[in-house]
């Protein structure tokens, strides 16, 4: 059997108000899935960065491609790529598909003809004609998730992260995504970490992991000069993103998953402007003034799924 590719033990991140995801154990080997699912607010985006160890507040233990990401966070960050988090990171829609092979190229510090020869590489794997002109705006969105995770493997990586996997896909097209992502995944024997607002369908073999959202019920006292949600923006925790753009076990047809409590939590420090975006950094975390290596992430609890 082939080595693990990723393994998180006792990966968890606590916000100022509580648990945010965690504690969670996770192996990944190449080619498999690990899918998160759980309601918004319940801190899928979070854990998917600290498997790709770009979460400051995880704690816990994490290994990529048998670096410690903790004592090695830059070595262990070349083998993991963002294909998409939230609205803060992916493909531009107002590009054509071949200027975003281009873009991504350029982030990621490869030549234009090997970007372009790798996307002639995934187009093959996935048995389709591409359309070099096509915008990213006028395609489905299933074809824009298998895009998305395409160019997040322009330069290869062995685990590449998806927020929000199934956005706006429809049910009965799942099996066509999921089918469409394992032959990518298979060009380079990587693993994908993703987040999904529907776990039917899940490959056999996936790990699968439950989120669940938990909010304090108490009273809280407000200040009527505190900024509102809608002019405070969404809640958050800062983390470092990537510089791109870019199963259970069963028993009969039950799964097995693993647990996951956390708690919305609000961002320490001021409220963000709503005009400076989300806290996303254009690279990877830089060390501290004594020049130790910045925190990085752990990451999740595993399970398998087989079908019988």
């Amino acid at each position: 059997m082939d080595d693990p590719i990723l393994i998180a033990r006792d990966l968890m991140a606590d916000g100022s108000q509580g648990r945010i995801f965690g504690p969670v154990d996770v192996t990944l080997y190449p080619e498999q899935m690990c899918v998160v699912a759980g309601p918004a607010g319940s801190g899928k985006s979070s854990l998917l960065l600290a498997l790709c160890g770009r979460f400051r507040a995880a704690t816990g233990s994490l290994e990529l491609c048998g670096i410690d990401a903790a004592a090695n966070p830059y070595d262990a960050l070349m083998h993991t790529s963002i294909a998409r988090l939230g609205d803060y990171v992916g493909p531009e829609d107002r590009l054509t598909l071949r200027e975003s092979i281009l873009d991504r190229a350029y982030i990621d510090g490869i030549s234009p003809d090997t970007a372009l020869k790798r996307a002639d590489l995934m187009a093959e794997a996935l048995g389709v004609r591409v359309d070099v002109k096509a915008q990213l705006e006028k395609m489905d969105s299933l074809d824009r998730a298998v895009v998305a995770v395409a160019l997040a493997m322009v330069r290869p990586a062995s685990v590449i992260a998806l927020d929000d996997a199934d956005l706006r896909i429809r049910h009965r097209d799942l099996p066509r995504l999921y089918s469409a992502l394992r032959r990518l995944l298979a060009i380079d024997g990587a693993a994908l970490v993703m987040s999904v607002a529907d776990d039917d369908f899940v490959p056999e073999g996936s790990v699968v992991l439950h989120l669940e959202r938990t909010l304090d019920t108490a009273p809280v006292e407000t200040d009527p000069d505190s900024p509102t949600e809608e002019e405070s923006g969404p809640e958050t925790v800062s983390f470092t993103a990537e510089p791109h753009l870019h199963t259970a076990a069963a028993q009969g047809d039950h799964r097995r998953h693993a647990p996951g409590r956390l708690r919305e939590v609000e961002p320490e420090g001021p409220a963000p402007d709503a005009d400076a975006g989300p806290p996303v950094s254009a690279s990877p975390p830089a060390a501290d003034e004594a020049g130790a290596p910045p925190e990085t992430p752990a990451h999740t609890d595993t399970s398998t799924r087989s079908e019988q």
